[in-house]
């Protein structure tokens, strides 16, 4: 899958050892919860990538327009 945006990945697991969470990160995964999952936590992560997506959209519209 390409889309040309960065994925975002975060684990969901059952498994919440130190070097279950360095697998997951490098797997590719930016963030690891635990299940039972925090749900604030996970909306937290989500609104952060979706900031960075916002804003680097709009760096990139400026760049072009100026």
């Amino acid at each position: 899958m390409r889309s040309g945006r960065p994925l975002l990945g975060i684990a969901l697991t059952g498994f919440g050892m130190e070097g279950d969470i360095r697998q997951s990160h490098e797997a590719g995964f930016k963030h690891h919860l635990v299940k039972p999952i925090d749900l604030n936590k996970l909306n937290a992560f989500i609104q952060e990538a979706a900031a960075a997506l916002t804003s680097k959209d709009d760096s990139l519209t400026s760049a072009r327009v100026g």
